[in-house]
């Protein structure tokens, strides 16, 4: 029943930074759900509960971040804190910063943020 009402469609990549022989930290996003490959096709459900935004400075500069919920289905994953959620037609990734269990769980569900303006 919970994963019927998970009409979203999403990406989920883990970030792995490595340094080269010039001391350049490079990165690379694995995806660990969605796709073609995904039994579940990258289903999911996000929802805000209170809609308040975080207002905070990094480097100088405002950003304001918006925590929501992201809802998979039980059986994906597993996932971690900092792993990167691309949902189909939002500007911005979200990044997981919680995993919420629970006993007779009918989703996983996950605290996410997105950084409203960041970019630029």
């Amino acid at each position: 029943m919970a994963e019927s009402l998970m009409e979203d469609v999403c990406v989920i990549t883990r970030v792995s930074r490595t340094s080269n022989k010039d001391y350049t930290i490079e990165t690379e996003e694995t995806p660990i759900y969605g796709g073609p490959d995904c039994p579940w096709h990258g289903r999911c459900k996000v929802q805000t509960y209170e809609p308040d935004a975080i207002e905070r400075t990094s480097a100088g500069r405002p950003v304001s971040s918006q925590e929501d919920r992201l809802h998979l289905p039980v059986g994906a994953g597993p996932f971690e804190i900092g792993d990167l959620a691309y949902i189909e037609g939002y500007a911005r990734p979200y990044r997981i910063d919680g995993l919420i269990k629970k006993t007779y769980q009918t989703a996983q569900r996950m605290k996410v943020s997105m950084q409203a303006n960041s970019v630029g």
